[in-house]
């Protein structure tokens, strides 16, 4: 491999190790616990969070194995 591919395929795998960076980031914000006060969050807004926090867990979960 010459140098000019082997600057180029490290570039690529630096965008990609800063996307999947950016992601887990996304991932850890969508699995911070839900905040139970009825007075700003209504009981299904706070039920589809925490759903979404579960699904969000599980994607997590999947992605480490």
């Amino acid at each position: 491999m010459n140098p000019e591919q082997l600057e180029h395929f490290r570039n690529l795998l630096e965008t990609q190790r800063q996307e999947l960076m950016a992601s887990k980031d996304a991932a850890r914000e969508s699995t911070r616990p839900v905040t139970l006060d009825q007075a700003s969050v209504g009981r299904l807004s706070r039920m589809d969070a925490m759903q979404g926090q579960a699904m969000a867990i599980e994607a997590q979960r999947r992605r480490e194995i």
